[in-house]
């Protein structure tokens, strides 16, 4: 209201002073009369009641109501980890989460120049856990060069939310194995000009049970005559070295 104009919001009917002795004023704070004015008994318990005289000399009188609403907000995910990291000539992708709520899946995205992405990967998600949850995925043999990774997570309604972008660089210098599951034989490729370089094999105890000698800059290790198992390939070439892990079937 503009000064010297009259302004009210009484609820309909109101006032009506019942029994001629309503002299008080509220305002209602929810429900549909939300807003409006009401006359009551000063004596009613309803909250904070206002007597004011009307006078020309009285100051200018302002009601308002307000409510304190308390919203939760449940995130679909928490604590969110995501890490990426180069396994021979392939790309490893762990993340973990402390808790999740009505999560879906994990979608993972992948580009080669950071911002045309390609899905090339689903993870089902835990769904709802007030434990920690831990995911991998192998990216397989991407090819040399940037990799830029995200994940999608999506929420049982449809709804999605992105982690932050995690990147790697694979180079021609790098050695490389692959491919890291077989039934029987891997490729070895090493960095540099062709010379000497070795190769040994150990199981998970660490015992060595191969140890080839070859030259150039690759070759093929024959597994087939190991047992099923997990090892381990330590490639050794003028002095560097990188270590493979190996699951033969």
């Amino acid at each position: 209201p503009v000064a010297g104009s009259t302004y009210n919001n009484w609820n309909t009917g109101e006032p009506n002073n019942t029994s001629s002795n309503e002299n008080a004023g509220t305002i209602y704070s929810s429900g549909a009369n939300a807003g409006k004015w009401n006359d009551l008994n000063a004596t009613s318990s309803l909250g904070y009641m206002v007597e004011y005289g009307g006078l020309s000399t009285d100051p200018l009188l302002q009601l308002t109501a307000s409510r304190v609403v308390a919203i939760n907000i449940i995130l679909p995910v928490r604590d969110l980890q995501f890490a990426v990291k180069q396994s021979g000539p392939d790309v490893r992708l762990d993340w973990s989460t402390s808790a999740e709520s009505e999560t879906r899946n994990y979608e993972i995205l992948h580009s080669t120049d950071g911002t045309n992405y390609k899905q090339i990967g689903s993870v089902t998600a835990a769904g709802n856990s007030s434990s920690t949850s831990t995911y991998t995925w192998l990216h397989s043999q991407p090819g040399t060069g940037t990799h830029y990774y995200q994940l999608a997570q999506f929420d049982i309604d449809g709804a999605v939310h992105y982690s932050e972008v995690r990147t790697v660089r694979i180079s021609d210098g790098a050695f490389r194995l692959f491919p890291t599951v077989t039934t029987s034989t891997v490729q070895v490729i090493t960095p540099g000009r062709p010379a000497a370089f070795s190769v040994s094999i150990s199981n998970a105890a660490g015992v060595r049970v191969m140890n080839e000698q070859l030259s150039g800059q690759g070759g093929t290790i024959d597994l087939s005559k190991l047992t099923p198992g997990i090892y381990f390939a330590e490639v050794v070439k003028q002095g560097e070295r990188e270590v493979f892990r190996i699951i033969k079937k």
